[in-house]
């Protein structure tokens, strides 16, 4: 029984080769394909290394300037001055110059006064002066008043000053409108002071006067007296004098006038008779009636 069972137990070869069959064919697979890919990947790596780098190689000598590094255990030793740097230009700090006189600054300008009226910012502007009868005692005054008036307006204005006595109408400047200076204002004046003294008449027309300053076409005339309707043989003729000013200055169909008349009552009493036909002249021409007391043209 022993001989059988050993027997038994002994294997034969076919067996054997029937058992290791398998696994040997799955071990000889595996290590074939782990060979292979070995072989895979030894040839990839071969193909990349001849392949060309992708890398674009310049033929431009790039040069790097080296300098010393600073030291950083001693930056107090080390400063900008002992870096060798180029020469840099130096910027000018000076504030460049303009030649020729400076623009002029545009500022708004309160039109100028006469006799306390204003002149309503006019371009051009006459002044029209009773120098006849009792004017005469306040006439420098006025002629004062005048310098003051023409000192206060603008360059871009002109003016012109007429005195009526009798049957005289005196214009200065003697062309006519003259832009505001200080030459053309110290010229007139020195004309008016000197000259004012040659009119002689106490009854005047100042229509005459009125229709002389029209003829300059004037923004503004700016008439003053004592009162121009006159007494006696020289009383003026209202509604002819109104009908004339009319005609001279018409209101195109009942628009404004071309020239304005303002006009300046001088008073010289109490009881002095109002000038009704400067009041009617003013509000028939767009212009303003005003009074002015004597003490105002203390001569």
């Amino acid at each position: 029984m022993h001989r059988m069972i050993s027997q038994r137990n002994r294997l034969r070869p076919r067996e054997i080769a029937a058992r290791l069959g398998p696994w040997s064919a799955s071990l000889l697979l595996h290590l074939g394909l782990i060979a292979l890919g070995f072989a895979l990947t030894w040839s990839i790596i071969q193909y990349e290394e001849q392949l060309p780098s992708p890398v674009i190689a310049s033929n431009v000598v790039v040069l790097t300037p080296t300098m010393p590094l600073l030291d950083a255990t001693s930056p107090s030793e080390q400063t900008a001055a002992s870096i060798d740097l180029p020469d840099l230009p130096q910027l000018s700090t000076d504030v460049p110059s303009i030649a020729g006189p400076a623009p002029a600054v545009s500022r708004l300008q309160a039109p100028a006064t006469f006799a306390g009226s204003s002149m309503q910012a006019a371009r051009d502007v006459v002044f029209v002066v009773d120098a006849s009868g009792s004017m005469m005692a306040w006439v420098f005054a006025i002629i004062d008043e005048v310098e003051r008036s023409l000192s206060g307006m603008s360059g871009q204005q002109r003016f012109a000053v007429l005195c009526f006595a009798g049957d005289t109408v005196w214009r200065v400047p003697r062309n006519g409108l003259t832009r505001v200076t200080p030459d053309s204002i110290r010229g007139a004046v020195s004309e008016l002071r000197s000259g004012i003294n040659a009119l002689s008449g106490f009854g005047s027309d100042p229509v005459a006067a009125l229709q002389s300053a029209l003829t300059m076409r004037p923004d503004l005339i700016m008439l003053l007296s004592e009162g121009i309707e006159g007494r006696g043989r020289f009383t003026v003729d209202r509604e002819a004098a109104l009908k004339t000013l009319d005609r001279l200055n018409p209101s195109p169909a009942g628009g404004a006038r071309p020239v304005a008349i303002s006009c300046i009552q001088l008073t010289v009493a109490a009881d002095q008779v109002p000038a009704v036909l400067m009041s009617e002249i003013a509000e028939a021409h767009g212009g303003t009636f005003n009074t002015i007391a004597s003490e105002d043209f203390d001569p």
